[in-house]
């Protein structure tokens, strides 16, 4: 049996034509294959580089908060330019409490050694006892890096209330060469 000559013609044509496009529809898959790769490739990058900066915006942000803290902690401490308005902040303070302060003694403490230097401040106070104890309270709270060293609290005549307190107040010092000093100065 003989097929016509056109069929066999129709039927390689529509052979050709079915392994053309199944080849192009083979090629274009893995193409696309390739392509789908390439975009989750650049995708998981993406997604990497997200986080990079995420965490590069979370460090800055420390950064700053640490700066502002250290800044905060360095103005608590008193640069040489500065102790004569803390004295008068002393002054101040004990009028405000009713009691009489006399500054007895002023002196620097610095050493090699030291990371900071210390304003060493010799105080009087006289005055009725509640008033007495409440500036004694002030300066255990000064927003300052300050300490109380000694404290003494005698009554001045019996039957009276007038006592005198006497207290040595240390105060931290800012040394000469640090940034807050500079800035303090400026």
């Amino acid at each position: 049996m003989r097929t016509p000559r056109r069929s066999v013609i129709v039927g390689a044509a529509a052979l050709g034509t079915v392994l053309l496009l199944g080849g192009a529809s083979t090629y274009l898959v893995w193409r696309i294959e390739d392509q789908v790769e390439a975009v989750r490739s650049l995708e998981a990058l993406r997604t990497g580089q997200e986080r990079k900066v995420a965490r590069i915006a979370a460090l800055q942000r420390a950064v700053r908060a640490v700066a502002e803290d250290s800044l905060a902690l360095e103005r608590r401490f008193v640069a040489r330019e500065e102790v004569v308005a803390v004295l008068e902040e002393l002054e101040s303070l004990a009028r405000r409490a009713g009691v009489s302060l006399t500054i007895t003694r002023v002196e620097e403490r610095t050493g090699e050694a030291q990371a900071r230097g210390a304003v060493v401040v010799g105080i009087k106070l006289v005055g009725a006892r509640e008033d007495v104890e409440y500036l004694v309270a002030l300066l255990e709270t000064l927003p300052r890096a300050a300490r109380l060293t000694a404290l003494s609290l005698r009554r001045m005549a019996e039957g009276e209330n007038r006592w005198r307190a006497e207290t040595t107040l240390a105060l931290g010092m800012v040394k000469e060469n640090t940034p807050a000093s500079e800035g303090q100065n400026r």
